[in-house]
């Protein structure tokens, strides 16, 4: 074989085996493994009837809320996520909240404001932290259908939306790792080719 197609061959084999990993899921490429939801979170309904978090995340995607009744950033953002609960469905997600507030003026409060998705009583306040979350009320996690936790996001106010938008944006990214532009297949198939041809000449 000439010096030519030794030099070429080793060029396209270089290029696939670069851009190979590209096509491989985030998991196996050394990022963050998304975290799995802690089996032992335990939460109530606002009637004191008991479940967990996973029971409550398992139908599927779903953006859950972390809020309290006593901070206006937090009905804010409840009542924010309640005018986009359409569109939200509409991107395959559920949408829950979990407060540790007191359950009945809390149910006042969702009855009055009509929410139309589930809220959920944390009356020790342990969810938050238990899946990464500080005390910053509101936050959001994201869950992905897996019972996985692809998302975290923390503040209200004027950069909630953003918050939202970004989380929401990033759990779709991780939620397709498989998923990569039309040109990386077609260069790991060009390094392939320049591996065969070079061979044969």
């Amino acid at each position: 074989m000439s010096r030519r197609a030794v030099t070429l061959a080793r060029a396209g084999l270089a290029l696939a085996l670069s851009v190979g990993p590209l096509l491989r899921p985030y998991e196996a490429r050394g990022k963050t493994e998304p975290d799995a939801l802690p089996p032992d979170l335990r939460l109530f309904d606002m009637s004191g009837r008991s479940t967990t978090l996973e029971r409550v995340c398992s139908g599927g995607s779903t953006l859950v809320l972390f809020w309290q009744l006593d901070s206006r950033p937090s009905r804010q953002a409840l009542i924010h996520l309640h005018q986009k609960l359409n569109r939200l469905r509409t991107r395959g997600l559920n949408v829950v909240g979990i407060t540790p507030s007191d359950p009945s003026p809390t149910r006042e409060f969702l009855q009055a404001q009509g929410v139309g998705y589930p809220v959920w009583y944390d009356p020790e306040g342990r969810t938050a932290s238990g899946v990464g979350l500080g005390s910053v009320y509101p936050s959001l996690m994201l869950v992905d259908a897996r019972g996985r936790v692809i998302g975290r996001s923390e503040g209200g106010g004027d950069s909630f939306d953003a918050n939202l938008t970004r989380l929401l944006q990033s759990g779709e990214m991780r939620a397709s790792p498989g998923t990569r532009p039309v040109w990386v297949l077609g260069a790991v198939l060009a390094g392939i080719l320049i591996m065969a041809w070079a061979v044969g000449a």
